[in-house]
């Protein structure tokens, strides 16, 4: 059967708390008011208050109470143990209405452990543990302890064991005369790209060689009236400077 984790039954109270201190800050009240009237309020008669319980009596509170229910009156605790564990057996009762039996798992079966990324280790079963519902699981040569609900069967096969004492291959990098250079193919030039009067291809230049054009010749204008040098390329745009800058030239 599936049986609650310590883990999980320490999240009932915390959650109990968080959800009080949330709704007394909706209400705009005071969180400690808060609390106190849930330790007087009584569960049943016999199990009465958590105060009553823990201190035999209830708390002042700002509702109006009797003065007999502040005065210590110290109560049963076989009654008290009893109502206690009946309210479990109701709860466990309904709870197995929708669970089912887990399967065991058999030595040598194939399971993946679940992880943070998911089930994403693969291994198989070593055998029980001594603790109930927990099961010694051997993934790659290493044996982890893990619960039945950690552990997802699978139809995969069986992973390959590694052994200890087999060769390990590490690769070593060889010692020899280094690598040619790579071969660097010339890019053809277009036509298009060369300026007027170069020929195709000539005596100190064969075909297919790349060809260095010349830079563009620039025009300087010289500055009149506290205008920007302004210069004219061999296009014929002519670029200015921002005004702003005429002071740094």
């Amino acid at each position: 059967m599936v049986f609650p984790t310590p883990y999980q039954q320490t999240r009932v109270p915390v959650r109990s708390a968080k959800q009080l201190m949330e709704r007394s800050y909706l209400a705009k009240s005071d969180v400690y008011l808060d609390l106190l009237n849930l330790q007087n309020i009584a569960r049943d008669p016999i199990l009465g208050s958590p105060a009553q319980r823990l201190m035999s009596r209830q708390t002042r509170a700002p509702l109006p109470v009797s003065q007999q229910l502040l005065q210590p009156q110290v109560r049963s605790l076989p009654a008290v143990q009893k109502q206690l564990q009946l309210k479990w057996d109701t709860q466990k009762r309904f709870f197995d209405k929708s669970s089912k039996p887990l399967k065991s798992l058999a030595c040598g079966q194939v399971v993946r452990l679940q992880t943070d990324k998911g089930h994403a280790r693969l291994g198989h079963i070593h055998g029980p543990a001594k603790e109930p519902r927990l099961y010694l699981v051997e993934v790659d040569g290493v044996i982890y302890r893990r619960n039945h609900q950690h552990i997802l069967p699978v139809k995969e096969p069986r992973p390959a064991t590694p052994c200890p004492d087999a060769p390990r291959l590490v690769l070593t990098p060889t010692v020899g005369p280094a690598p040619p250079p790579p071969t660097v193919i010339p890019t053809a030039v277009f036509p298009r790209q060369l300026p007027p009067g170069l020929p195709m291809s000539s005596p100190t230049r064969p075909v297919g060689s790349p060809v260095v054009l010349p830079l563009p010749s620039l025009v300087f204008t010289p500055a009149k009236g506290g205008e920007a040098v302004s210069y004219r390329t061999r296009a014929g745009r002519v670029c200015r400077p921002p005004i702003r800058y005429g002071d740094f030239v």
